[in-house]
């Protein structure tokens, strides 16, 4: 286990070590770092973070008594440890812990991708890869906790168990939150991947500019080389920004050729080679373009990126196709949980399904409020049967969610039960539809309130796929 002296810890922050009166003035060893009072180890830095709500300051005192050995502080506090002074805790945050658990991030190769959607599958996707031809890969991201980016204490203890793991490579999403919250730094990131922008978390950022910023920080001194997506204005813009002297890879459709998909997968030609995939959707093949220039830059061939292409498998909830071979409807499952994503998804279908094809979703509570609008007009123009239910309404209520989304549109149905939504879409669609299930994805579970209760959008359209066969065999 690493561990620093406070002196060094103090130094390498820029900031002053302070011991207050009466206060034992040994040179610590700090094998800890927390921001939270109550959980913050013994022997451990407590970092007193100034919060829009709380002051870290405030909860000093309780952080010493359950075992805090030393104060990350932006003011001195009246309490007897030492106490490292510093202009912005949260922003230094992240250099503490990563050189309190060793700086495990220099000791890795690190892929970080950013960008509004496609995140996770990218992360998946070059896991996979790499996995086949038998590097020891770990991802981290939406699939992997609650938050897409951890905590930076947590991040960086994570980091830390990689190298002891003996990991090669970590392939992790960079949230904008993890950026302008001080979530990675401390983090050296061997490839940093942009993948899009559209409006998303504006509740947040305020504007797109403000995230377009706060993304755009992935590649202001955190990156060794940047992989930039040409396929959409932001990724240009970007590319045209930063700095000449930052190795700089482009990437884009112009590898892909003879494409065709189907609900079966995609199928094509790459740099030469004819690969066939199970993944669903062209959208998917900007997420293959990524997984693949990444996969190049640690070292695979094209010949091997061809062949891992062919191995790789659906991402959970993510364009995931649940319908089996003796169904006579196709249900996918997918993430789509802003306007864009589902337009994408509606798109993808649209021009595989043989029939009509049906819309569920809703949209979560105490988010961005102007995509609902957005995301109701989508779908009433791609889909012919739209139903509007719950998705997380956590404190907001439900039944005026699904009236800003319907609040443009005159044909849809609401049932906010969304376990009986989904089975009236599966149980009136006829032979050659489709139906698709989004905003959940890959979630286990539906947040109302500060309640959490178990829902899975794939589990629950399984079963009522089951019930559409066994009321089918009766009529038979």
């Amino acid at each position: 286990m690493s561990t620093i002296k406070l002196s060094a810890l103090a130094r390498d922050l820029g900031g002053s070590l302070e011991f207050p009166i009466g206060c034992d003035e040994s040179d610590l060893d700090i094998k800890e770092v927390s921001h939270s009072s109550l959980d913050v180890p013994v022997g451990g830095l407590f970092a007193a973070i100034t919060g829009k709500v709380n002051d870290g300051h405030d909860f000093a005192a309780e952080a010493v008594k359950n075992g805090a050995a030393a104060l990350l502080v932006e003011r001195p506090v009246n309490v007897r440890a030492p106490q490292i002074l510093v202009k912005d805790v949260a922003s230094v945050l992240g250099v503490a812990a990563s050189r309190i658990f060793g700086d495990p991030s220099d000791k890795l190769k690190i892929i970080g991708v950013t960008g509004t959607s496609g995140k996770t599958t990218v992360v998946q996707y070059l896991k996979q890869m790499l996995d086949y031809f038998g590097f020891k890969s770990v991802s981290l991201g939406t699939l992997e906790g609650r938050r897409t980016t951890p905590e930076a204490p947590d991040l960086q203890r994570w980091l830390a168990r990689q190298v002891e793991a003996a990991v090669d490579v970590v392939c992790m999403e960079v949230s904008s939150h993890g950026l302008e919250l001080g979530r990675v730094n401390g983090v050296t990131f061997d490839l940093g991947i942009f993948l899009n922008l559209s409006p998303e978390h504006l509740d947040f950022h305020s504007d797109m500019e403000s995230y377009f910023s706060a993304k755009k920080q992935l590649f202001d001194g955190r990156s060794t080389t940047a992989l930039v997506n040409l396929e959409n204005d932001w990724g240009r813009r970007l590319e045209s920004e930063l700095s000449p002297s930052m190795p700089t890879i482009s990437f884009s459709l112009k590898d892909f050729s003879d494409v065709n998909s189907d609900f079966n997968g995609l199928k094509f030609r790459w740099r030469g080679f004819e690969v066939a995939t199970r993944m669903v959707g062209r959208f998917n093949l900007e997420n293959l373009a990524a997984a693949a220039v990444a996969a190049s830059q640690i070292g695979l061939s094209d010949a091997e990126i061809a062949e891992s292409m062919e191995g790789l498998v659906q991402v959970p909830g993510r364009m995931q196709l649940v319908s089996h071979d003796e169904s006579d409807i196709s249900v996918i499952v997918d993430y789509a949980h802003k306007p864009e994503a589902l337009e994408a998804a509606l798109r993808a279908i649209s021009g595989i399904a043989d029939g009509r094809i049906w819309a569920v979703f809703g949209a979560g509570g105490d988010r961005d409020k102007g995509k609902r609008p957005l995301m109701g007009k989508i779908a009433s123009e791609l889909a012919d049967f739209v139903i509007i239910t719950s998705d997380n309404p956590r404190f907001e209520n439900p039944e005026v969610i699904a009236e800003e989304i319907t609040g443009n549109i005159e044909e849809f149905a609401v049932e906010l039960d969304r376990d009986t939504a989904i089975g009236s879409a599966i149980s009136k669609a006829k032979p050659g539809d489709a139906v698709l299930i989004a905003g959940k994805g890959h979630e286990k579970v539906q947040i109302f309130g500060s309640s959490e209760l178990p829902f899975d959008d794939v589990a629950i359209a399984q079963k009522n796929l089951y019930l559409r066969k066994a009321a089918k065999g009766k009529r038979s």
